[in-house]
C-alpha cells in the first residue's frame, strides 16, 4: 500500500505538476514584456483556445485521420514553388521516414501483445514508453475536428523506445539477429536522405519530385500536373 501511494505521489509530480510548471514557462516572454500580461490574460487564452478547437467545423485539404498517420498515409504541405527557367522545383511538407513509422508501429504493437499475453516481462522502461503512447495517440481519438499528421510527432519517440526492446529481445534469444538493427538504421538514414528534399525545401529536378510522389509514404507532392 505504500508503495502505491508513493507511486502515485510521483505520478501527480512528473504527469500534473512538472507539466503545468513547464507550460506557465512557456508563457514567461509574456510575462516579462511590457504588454504587461497577467495570469488573467494567460487564462482568457486557454479559454479562447479550447472554444476554438471544441468548435471548429472547418474542412482542410491535408486534413487526415489519427489511425492513417502511422502509415504517413495523408502528409501535412505547406509549400511549392517552381522555377520555369531552371526546371527545379520545391516544396515543404510534414510526414514521417516509413523505415521508422512504419516499422516503429509494429514493434510496439509486437511490445504490447508480448506484454499482454505473458511472453514479455515488465521492465519500468516499457511503463514510460506505453503510457507516452496512450498520452498522446488515444486523446485523438475522440476529437472530433480536423486532424493533422504532425500531431503523431509526439508518439513517435515511444514507439521507437518500444521497437528498440523487440529489438533487444531478439538479439538476447539470438546473437546472430544482431545484424537486423544496423540494417535497420541504414534503411532509416538511406529514406531520411531519400526524401529529403521533398520535406525540406531544398530544389531538386521534377523528374525526382515526380519520382518521390509515386513511393509509399512520400505522396507529399500535390501539384505535379499544374
Amino acid at each position: 500500500m505504500r508503495n502505491t501511494v508513493f507511486t502515485l505521489l510521483w505520478c501527480c509530480v512528473f504527469f500534473i505538476a512538472v507539466p503545468v510548471v513547464l507550460y506557465l514557462a512557456s508563457y514567461l516572454p509574456y510575462y516579462l514584456s511590457n504588454m504587461h500580461y497577467g495570469l488573467q490574460e494567460i487564462w482568457g487564452f486557454q479559454k479562447f483556445m479550447f472554444t476554438y478547437h471544441s468548435g471548429l467545423q472547418s474542412t482542410h485539404p491535408f486534413q487526415s485521420s489519427w489511425w492513417s498517420w502511422p502509415f504517413t498515409l495523408r502528409p501535412m504541405w505547406y509549400y511549392w514553388g517552381e522555377s520555369a527557367s531552371s526546371g527545379y522545383v520545391s516544396t515543404l511538407s510534414a510526414s514521417g521516414n516509413p523505415a521508422t513509422w512504419w516499422l516503429c508501429t509494429i514493434g510496439a504493437l509486437t511490445l504490447a501483445i508480448a506484454f499482454l499475453l505473458g511472453f514479455r516481462k515488465h521492465e519500468p522502461g516499457m511503463t514510460v514508453a506505453f503510457v507516452g503512447i496512450l498520452s498522446n495517440y488515444l486523446p485523438w481519438v475522440l476529437v472530433p475536428r480536423c486532424t493533422f499528421i504532425y500531431h503523431f510527432f509526439a508518439t513517435v519517440p515511444f514507439i521507437i523506445l518500444c521497437s528498440v526492446y523487440v529489438l533487444s529481445d531478439l538479439e538476447n534469444q539470438n546473437k546472430r539477429v544482431g545484424w537486423v538493427k544496423w540494417v535497420w538504421i541504414a534503411l532509416c538514414v538511406m529514406l531520411f536522405i531519400l526524401f529529403y528534399p521533398g520535406i525540406s525545401g531544398l530544389e531538386m529536378q521534377r523528374t525526382y519530385a515526380e519520382f518521390l510522389n509515386k513511393l509509399p509514404g512520400g505522396n507529399m507532392i500535390y501539384f505535379l500536373g499544374s
